[in-house]
């Protein structure tokens, strides 16, 4: 039996999320081995759907399965090793926006 599409859009959203990190951190690393700093991190950004900002630890409010930006900031931190991550949400007019931000030690 499939998921339900939602179910489907919020694995989907938090993987390209965990991907978005990935790329970032894999750039910084090439960066850094050309003699640049790793804190020069290329910026990312990603748009998907749902972005989970909902969704709290103990459970699912809507189609907020999960919180996609939580997901990608421990993600960071213990795939890559990061200390410190940053979570950022902008609440405007008609749209929601999440964001992580990383920096790399």
């Amino acid at each position: 039996m499939l998921p339900w599409p939602h179910e489907t859009a919020a694995c989907q959203a938090a993987g390209a999320a965990l991907s978005l990190v990935d790329a970032c951190l894999e750039a910084a690393a090439q960066a850094k081995t050309c003699g640049g700093s790793a804190k020069d991190v290329p910026a990312g950004f990603g748009i998907c759907r749902p972005p989970g900002h909902h969704a709290v630890r103990q459970s699912c409010m809507g189609f907020c399965l999960f919180s996609t930006v939580a997901i990608a900031a421990r993600y960071a931190q213990q795939h890559h090793g990061l200390q410190k991550v940053t979570s950022l949400q902008s609440f405007e007019h008609l749209s929601i926006v999440n964001a992580v931000m990383v920096t790399p030690a």
